[in-house]
């Protein structure tokens, strides 16, 4: 093991102190500040190949490339973590260009333990294609891990909903899945080629759920025209808010019909938000 790696070196702080002594120097020297900011995009790149005194002589690309084994490498990335120290992006960069930091960061992201690590974990591993992710982000649409990794995970197989759909209609079918889940399928779902389970899935959705506003836009995203029927009844209730109202409407409008509602919105809070932004 690198002797320098027995203590964590905060490269971030390092490099804000450098960029600062950097802006210094430029405006001593008459730089405007058009100049600087055009300049200050190579900065980083700069800065990462001085040796510094903090790291033994190395510089900081130096230190993390001479880190040869991957689990060392993600076991750094992991005291970063711990001690509440930014992990820096050359460390960053150097797990994403080591095939074998995967299973490592796989380990990582299936666990969930830590939020910001798994985040991190995911999104190495979805940029670099790891076999078995896909099944590793269902298992975060239960929310079981938290809203956050469920968030990324709906983000992820949305990227990839082509790939991503026939597992999620399968765990769709396979039933059993909690209210969480089903609902984080739907706001994957709606954006897959055009399949019967989705449709009733997201009808069934507008029908039952109280957030009925945001099932009517999925409707209208999704294209069915069959929805029409069930957004026109809805929408014409007079106990629906001006949110729900503007949400079907424009669904209907999407699908290629017409929605009135007799209702006077003036006193509905929503309609007061909305008109006092335009």
């Amino acid at each position: 093991m690198n002797k320098t790696l027995q203590k964590l070196i905060d490269f971030d702080a390092l490099f804000a102190a450098y960029l600062n002594e950097w802006y210094k120097k430029k405006r001593a020297g008459g730089a405007d500040y058009a100049s600087i900011e055009e300049a200050a995009g190579g900065v980083y790149a700069e800065w990462a190949d001085i040796p510094l005194p903090e790291a033994g002589g190395l510089s900081a690309r130096q230190y993390f490339e001479n880190i040869r084994d991957p689990k060392e490498l993600v076991s750094t990335l992991i005291k970063y973590t711990a001690a509440d120290i930014s992990p820096p992006d050359l460390l960053a960069e150097r797990i994403a260009r080591d095939p074998e930091c995967g299973w490592y960061l796989f380990e990582i992201a299936r666990m969930g333990d830590s939020v910001e690590l798994a985040v991190f974990a995911v999104n190495i591993l979805s940029e670099n294609g790891y076999s078995g992710l896909t099944d590793l982000l269902l298992g975060y649409l239960s929310g079981e891990k938290g809203g956050e990794l469920a968030d990324l995970a709906v983000e992820k197989l949305t990227e990839s909903v082509g790939e991503a759909a026939p597992a999620l209609l399968a765990r769709l079918g396979a039933g059993g899945l909690s209210e969480t889940a089903e609902k984080n399928i739907a706001d994957v779902l709606v954006y897959a080629n055009k399949d019967e389970r989705i449709f009733r899935l997201l009808l069934r959705l507008f029908k039952e759920d109280e957030d009925a506003a945001l099932y009517a836009s999925y409707l209208g995203k999704y294209g069915d025209g069959r929805a029409l029927p069930a957004l026109l009844e809805y929408g014409g209730r007079q106990d629906i808010n001006y949110m729900q109202f503007i949400e079907t409407r424009n669904a209907v409008e999407t699908l290629g019909g017409t929605l009135e509602n007799g209702k006077d919105f003036t006193g509905d809070p929503y309609y007061k938000a909305l008109k006092g932004t335009e």
